[in-house]
């Protein structure tokens, strides 16, 4: 589940609340394109949110990012649906549809914004493949790529193209927007 940690209005005894936002507690199964306190999402990572407030997660164990869509009309979560990967543990080619791409156990995922704050791009460390992949959000076809990891896991390649690395199972991704610079975790 997604929960939210929520002040409350001052109450001393209680300052904040939890609340679940995304999931119905059901870890083994994935459920998705339901609304979300519906959906089985299994154990989230990683919980960036785009500025029109969707928020994006990993579920390793199924394979997949998923994205929550707000609803404007209540701020609540509506759909739940996978944004990549397709449930498949597995390699994946790049410079196809996100969703025709396997992913391997991803984790940490970060959003590329540009100067207004729209979301341009995701990037998602594809743990179990050694890789970076990022995704092209302003596209229709939302085209999946690899920018860092040979899909071997390890440490060599320091000063190599960032495609020839080993990187030895990358969890995050950060973005520095001031720079552009890609660090990895």
């Amino acid at each position: 589940m997604c929960l939210t940690v929520r002040e409350t209005n001052g109450d001393r005894d209680l300052p904040y609340f939890i609340q679940t936002v995304v999931g119905n507690g059901n870890t083994q199964n994935l459920n998705v394109d339901v609304p979300g306190l519906s959906a089985s999402i299994g154990v989230p990572v990683s919980l960036p949110r785009s500025k029109n407030g969707d928020l994006y997660f990993t579920s390793p164990s199924k394979h997949v990012v998923l994205k929550a869509q707000i609803d404007p009309s209540d701020g609540s979560f509506g759909n739940v649906a996978k944004f990549a990967g397709t449930g498949t543990s597995g390699l994946g080619d790049y410079d196809i549809p996100a969703l025709s791409s396997d992913l391997n156990s991803p984790s940490g995922v970060t959003l590329i914004e540009d100067s207004n704050g729209d979301a341009t791009a995701l990037l998602i460390a594809d743990t179990g493949n050694g890789r970076i992949r990022k995704v092209d959000m302003t596209s229709t076809s939302m085209t999946i790529t690899t920018i860092a990891g040979s899909g071997m896991n390890g440490f060599w390649g320091d000063g190599d193209g960032p495609n020839y690395s080993y990187l030895n199972y990358p969890s995050y991704a950060y973005y520095d927007k001031t720079t552009g610079d890609i660090y990895i975790a």
